[in-house]
C-alpha cells in the first residue's frame, strides 16, 4: 500500500511556483526551511502525519502571470501575503474555500477585472488588501459580510459605482480607504456606523452631494479624507463632535458657506485644509 503524500499543500505550490526555491526536505518539506510558509501537523488514526500550510507570504518576489487559482486548494490557510509582484488577471473564483483566511494581501500587482462576490464565507478576514492594482467595477456585496474586518484598503484602483451602503456592517472597521477610485454619488449615512474607525479615506474620487451630518457619529475617527471630489454645500458644523479627530482634508471640492466656528473647539486638530473650495 502507497502511504498517502504527507505534504501535499507543499506539492501544490513546487507546482504552482516552480520559480521559489521552498528548500524542501524529507522531513518537513516545504514546512521548515524557508520564511515563505509556515504550517501545522495533524496526525490521522493511522499516525500519519501531515503538514497542513497555514502562512504563505510571497511579496517582493517578482512573480508575474495570472494570480493562481490553485492557491485555492489550500484551504488550511490563515495568511496570504502576495504584495508588490507582478501577479494579473482577477482574484479567482476558488479563494472563497479559503474559509479560514485572516489576512489577505494582493497589493501593489497588475490585477485587473471585478472582484468577484468570493466573501461571504470569508468571515475570519481581519485584513484585506487589494491597493494599487487596476480593479474595475463596485465592491461587491459580500464584502459587506466581512463583520471582524479591521483594515479594508482598495485605493488606486478603478473602482467605479455607488460607495455602498453595505459598508456600515463592518462594524470592527479600524482603517478604510477607499481613495483614488473612480467611486460617484454620495456619501451613504451608514458610514456613520463605523464608530470604531480611525481612518476613513474617500479622497480623489468623484463623490458629489453634501456631507452628512451622520459622520459626526464617526466617534473614534481621528484622520478624516473627504479631499479632491465634488462635494457641494456648507461644511456641517456637527463635525466638531469628532473630538479625536487630529487630520481633516475637504480640499479640492465646491463647499461654500462659511467654515463653521465650532471646529475652532476640536482640541486634538492638528491639521485642517479647506483650501479650493468656494467658502467666503
Amino acid at each position: 500500500m502507497i502511504s498517502p503524500d504527507p505534504f501535499p499543500d507543499c506539492t501544490i505550490l513546487y507546482e504552482t511556483f516552480p520559480t521559489i526555491s521552498f528548500n524542501p526536505t524529507s522531513s518537513q518539506g516545504c514546512c521548515g526551511t524557508n520564511s515563505y510558509v509556515a504550517c501545522n501537523y495533524t496526525t490521522n488514526d493511522n499516525a500519519q502525519v501531515r503538514a497542513i500550510v497555514i502562512s504563505l507570504d510571497l511579496s517582493y518576489n517578482d512573480i508575474s502571470g495570472p494570480l493562481p487559482s490553485a492557491l485555492g486548494q489550500l484551504t488550511g490557510l490563515n495568511y496570504l501575503f502576495l504584495e508588490a509582484n507582478a501577479l494579473t488577471g482577477s482574484i479567482p473564483e476558488s479563494f472563497q474555500a479559503l474559509t479560514g483566511l485572516q489576512q489577505l494581501d494582493l497589493s501593489q500587482n497588475m490585477l485587473t477585472g471585478r472582484i468577484p462576490d468570493i466573501f461571504n464565507g470569508l468571515t475570519s478576514l481581519n485584513n484585506l488588501f487589494i491597493q494599487q492594482n487596476s480593479f474595475t467595477g463596485p465592491l461587491p456585496t459580500s464584502i459587506g459580510s466581512l463583520t471582524n474586518l479591521a483594515y479594508f484598503d482598495a485605493s488606486d484602483n478603478l473602482l467605479n459605482g455607488n460607495i455602498p451602503s453595505f459598508l456600515g456592517n463592518l462594524k470592527n472597521i479600524k482603517s478604510l480607504h477607499l481613495d483614488g477610485n473612480n467611486f460617484a454619488g454620495s456619501i451613504p449615512t451608514t458610514l456613520s456606523q463605523l464608530t470604531s474607525a480611525t481612518l476613513v479615506n474617500l479622497a480623489n474620487n468623484r463623490l458629489t452631494g453634501s456631507i452628512p451630518t451622520s459622520l459626526s457619529q464617526l466617534s473614534a475617527v481621528k484622520t478624516l479624507d473627504l479631499s479632491s471630489n465634488h462635494l457641494t454645500g456648507f461644511i456641517p458644523p456637527e463635525l466638531s463632535m469628532l473630538q479625536n479627530l487630529v487630520s481633516l482634508n475637504a480640499s479640492a471640492n465646491a463647499f461654500s458657506g462659511s467654515i463653521p466656528v465650532a471646529l475652532g473647539a476640536l482640541g486634538n486638530l492638528q491639521k485642517m485644509d479647506l483650501s479650493h473650495n468656494l467658502l467666503s
